[in-house]
């Protein structure tokens, strides 16, 4: 790779696609759907199609996908995903991604047919890379032999480290070999005065407190210290569903990029300028473009940011809901605005835009009503979480990816 700059990337993360060839968009997926967190479950194989219609229509210099590519690491998931890049690279875009959590010989892999749930094949790590091996692994220029972690070289002057944390043998941390390949090859690019941009899975930085266990990597505070080493500015990531931006004046930065498979299927623009400044900004997928240039008469994807958000929004009022049901002191009305506000609260929280929603909370009906009676729920918890830091736009970013002096 020897790209010239400006340079556009464009990351993504938890595709999550569920193979149509296994489900029939029918009770036992509406179940599990209801179960999960906003996934769009039944439509994720046309939620990847429209991006691939997306991303070789947009021409980006280079896809970088953060992993969690299946629902549950089904074969034949794998195998709609594979057909897509390919599909994507005969574009001329190339192609780089690590797994994730949700990728690899994954007990869980279901079929959803019929109104019943069976086990489905999943793959294991050989056959990832056998899978996978056209999308940035057969480009590394330096390949870690103990996970799926590689180093491209974008041009003379700047790389793209893709950090794996999702092995057999070290899932969710990064494993003692790796880390010191990352040391010793971090160290080779910042002795010729490269510039180090990188990208993971889980997160390394914390975006919220109550999002920590399952959701940072095991090990962080080792991997922080490696690229603090190099002063590495930003890391791509995704795995938290959650649209955020987790920066520090100095040192390292991190974008989470809000899931493909959920709403509002966010996709990240990341533009490095000849002078190594990054603008980092989302856009929401077109599905219900795609849709109509395909002549799909399906009412659901005609008009899919309404279909979606309301899917993500139900979800997210009947578990909230379920919880105030068990106190009996609130009436049936405060029940339904509680579940109401909770729902458009987590709903905006996810997409990164709680700043244009609770401008003042205080002064906000909803919370005002959260506070009088409940306290005691675990919603207040996780609201009040939301809020600890100062409100502000999760997606947009300027950074300059030089070291501070």
């Amino acid at each position: 790779m020897n790209y010239k700059l400006p340079l556009n990337i464009l990351h993504v993360a938890d595709l999550h696609l569920l193979s149509a060839r296994l489900h029939d968009k029918g009770d036992a997926l509406h179940r599990i759907s209801l179960q999960g967190d906003g996934k769009v479950l039944p439509y994720s194989a046309e939620i990847v199609e429209a991006f691939t219609w997306y991303v070789l229509r947009q021409k980006p210099d280079l896809l970088v996908i953060s992993g969690d590519l299946t629902f549950n690491g089904e074969l034949e998931s794998h195998l709609d995903v594979v057909e897509q890049l390919h599909r994507i690279q005969s574009g001329g875009i190339p192609v780089a991604l690590i797994p994730g959590n949700h990728d690899i010989a994954i007990a869980s892999a279901a079929a959803f047919l019929k109104g019943s749930i069976r086990s489905a094949p999943s793959i294991s790590e050989p056959e990832f890379l056998e899978l996978y091996r056209a999308f940035g692994y057969d480009r590394a220029r330096w390949r870690d032999p103990a996970s799926f972690s590689y180093i491209l070289e974008l041009n003379d002057g700047l790389r793209l480290a893709l950090i794996d944390t999702n092995t057999r043998l070290a899932p969710g941390r990064i494993s003692p070999a790796t880390l010191e390949w990352l040391d010793r090859s971090l160290g080779e690019a910042s002795a010729q005065g490269e510039t180090i941009l990188t990208a993971t899975h889980q997160n390394i930085l914390v975006h919220n407190e109550k999002f920590t266990r399952g959701f940072i990597i095991d090990n962080h505070l080792e991997l922080m210290q490696v690229l603090d080493k190099y002063r590495i500015r930003l890391n791509l990531s995704g795995h938290i569903h959650l649209q955020h931006l987790a920066l520090t004046p100095e040192g390292l930065n991190e974008t989470a990029t809000g899931a493909l498979s959920a709403f509002p299927h966010l996709m990240a623009h990341v533009t490095i300028d000849e002078e190594l400044v990054l603008q980092y900004r989302t856009e929401s997928l077109n599905v219900s473009g795609w849709a109509a240039g395909q002549g799909v008469a399906d009412p659901n994807l005609m008009d899919f940011e309404a279909f979606s958000s309301q899917y993500f929004y139900g979800i997210s009022a009947l578990k909230t809901g379920a919880d105030l049901l068990q106190d009996p002191s609130l009436s049936e009305p405060e029940v339904i605005r509680m579940a109401e506000f909770a729902a458009e609260v987590t709903r905006a929280y996810f997409s990164g835009t709680l700043h244009l929603l609770l401008q003042d909370p205080q002064r906000h009906q909803g919370y005002r009503l959260w506070e009088e009676k409940g306290r005691h729920l675990r919603f207040w918890h996780y609201l009040n979480s939301f809020l600890i830091a100062p409100l502000k736009n999760e997606n947009e970013l300027r950074l300059s990816l030089r070291p501070k002096p």
